[in-house]
C-alpha cells in the first residue's frame, strides 16, 4: 500500500493534454550560478544620434572617391568656371598649332576650387581629349622634381596636363627652386615634342609672381606678351557667391541620400549668413561641415537603460480627414518608420518667433536629443479603427 501511495503521489500532476506528469520527471527550477550570471566584460555604451552622420568632403582628393563610388554625376555638385575655361582653350589651341610646351600660373585663395576645376576639365571640354597628372612638390628638392618629372606618363594625343600642386607660401620654395623647376621642364618638353600644359596653382601673388618672373626667361614657357587683364598670371575667379548655397545643397543631397542640408540642423538664414562671411566656397563647404558637426555632438547622447518607445496617435473623424492627417504627418517623419524628423517638425525657413526660439541652441540641441531618445513615432489612424481596437 505503501507504494501505491507514492506513485499515485507521483501522477497527482498533469500536463496541459491532460496525461500525468512524474514528479520525478518534472523539470527542475533552473539557477543561474554567479560565475554565469555576471558578466566581467563592461557594458557597451550605445549612443542615440540626433543628427544622420554627415558626408561633405572640403578637398577635391577627398571628394573625386566618393563621386566616383557612388556614380554621381560631377556636374550635379562641380560648377564650370567659364571664365577660366575659356583661358585654357585659347592655351590649348596653341599648343595644338605649336605641338609645344606652357607653363600656366593660377592664383586664387584657399578653397577657391582651383584644384577641382582643372580635375574635372574633361568633364566640361569634351572635345579635347586629356591626360592630367599631378605632381606634388612639397617633399621633392630640387634635385628631385627631374627625376619625377620624367617618370610621368605622356601621350601623344591630346593635351597632357600636369599639375604641380605644394609649395605655394613664399617661404616654401626659392628662386633657385623654381629655377631648377623650369630648366627641367623645358628639358623635357624639348625631348617629348609633344602638347604640354604645366599648371602651377599657388594662393600668394609674391609666388605667382616669381614663377612668371622667371618663366619668361626659360624657352618662353610663359609669353612675355601674353596677360590675363593685365598680369602673366591668371587669377581664378572661382565658385561665384551666389552659387554657393546651390552648390553646397546638391553635394549634401547626393553625397547624403536620401537627407537634405536642412536635415542636418541648420536653417537657412544661417546658411546665408554664412555665405557672407565665406570668402570662398570651399571656406563655406569648412563652415557648413564644423557647424553641423558641433551639433551632431550636441544632440548625440549616451543611452541609460531601455529606450523607450513613444507613439503619438492621430485619430481622424472620418475617411477625408484621414487622408489629409495622414499627409500631414508624413511630411512630420523620417521614412516609412513613421520615425519623427526634429527639422520637418521646426522647419528651417519658418518665420514664427516660436520656432525660431527652438532653433536656437540649446533649445535645438534638446530637442533633438529628447526626440531621439524616446524613440517619438507618430501615426494617424481613423476613429473607427481605434474604438474597435479599444472594444477588443
Amino acid at each position: 500500500m505503501g507504494n501505491t501511495d507514492e506513485k499515485n503521489e507521483e501522477i497527482e500532476q498533469l500536463d496541459l493534454f491532460g496525461s500525468p506528469v512524474s514528479a520525478k520527471t518534472k523539470p527542475q527550477e533552473l539557477k543561474l550560478k554567479s560565475k554565469v550570471a555576471i558578466s566581467s566584460q563592461p557594458e557597451q555604451i550605445r549612443m542615440s544620434e540626433g543628427i544622420p552622420q554627415l558626408i561633405l568632403p572640403t578637398r577635391w582628393e577627398n571628394l573625386q572617391p566618393r563621386i566616383e563610388g557612388n556614380k554621381i554625376s560631377l556636374h550635379t555638385v562641380i560648377r564650370p568656371i567659364s571664365q577660366a575655361m575659356v583661358v585654357v582653350r585659347n592655351i590649348i589651341e596653341y599648343l595644338r598649332t605649336t605641338r609645344g610646351c606652357q607653363v600656366l600660373i593660377i592664383r586664387a585663395d584657399t578653397g577657391s576650387g582651383k584644384t577641382t576645376f582643372l580635375n574635372t576639365l574633361p568633364h566640361y571640354m569634351q572635345d579635347v581629349e586629356f591626360h592630367i597628372q599631378t605632381i606634388d612638390l612639397q617633399p621633392l628638392s630640387e634635385d628631385e622634381f627631374g627625376k619625377a618629372l620624367w617618370n610621368i606618363r605622356t601621350n601623344s594625343n591630346g593635351i597632357n596636363l600636369v599639375i604641380l600642386e605644394g609649395r605655394e607660401k613664399p617661404e616654401s620654395i626659392s628662386d633657385k627652386y623654381i629655377q631648377v623647376v623650369l630648366a627641367n621642364i623645358n628639358r623635357f618638353a624639348r625631348a617629348k615634342k609633344i602638347p604640354l600644359l604645366f599648371v602651377i596653382p599657388t594662393t600668394e601673388e609674391q609666388v605667382a609672381r616669381s614663377w612668371c618672373d622667371h618663366g619668361t626667361k626659360v624657352g618662353d614657357l610663359i609669353p612675355e606678351q601674353k596677360l590675363y587683364e593685365g598680369s602673366r598670371w591668371y587669377n581664378f575667379p572661382g565658385v561665384p557667391k551666389d552659387k554657393y548655397i546651390e552648390v553646397a545643397e546638391e553635394t549634401v543631397r547626393a553625397l547624403n541620400p536620401p537627407y537634405t542640408l536642412y536635415e542636418f540642423g541648420v536653417s537657412s538664414d544661417e546658411v546665408k549668413s554664412w555665405v557672407d562671411t565665406a570668402p570662398t566656397s570651399g571656406r563655406f563647404i569648412e563652415i557648413l561641415a564644423n557647424r553641423i558637426s558641433h551639433i551632431r555632438a550636441a544632440t548625440t547622447i549616451p543611452l541609460a537603460g531601455k529606450r523607450e518607445r513613444a507613439w503619438i496617435v492621430f485619430c481622424a473623424p472620418e475617411l477625408r480627414h484621414f487622408d489629409h492627417t495622414y499627409l500631414l504627418l508624413d511630411g512630420l517623419c523620417h521614412d516609412e518608420k513613421l520615425k519623427v524628423s526634429p527639422t520637418k517638425l521646426i522647419p528651417p525657413d519658418s518665420n514664427t518667433s516660436f520656432a525660431k526660439s527652438w532653433r536656437k541652441s540649446p533649445q535645438w540641441a534638446r530637442l533633438v536629443a529628447t526626440i531621439d531618445f524616446l524613440d517619438v513615432r507618430l501615426i494617424n489612424l481613423p476613429i473607427i479603427t481605434v474604438v474597435t481596437a479599444a472594444l477588443t
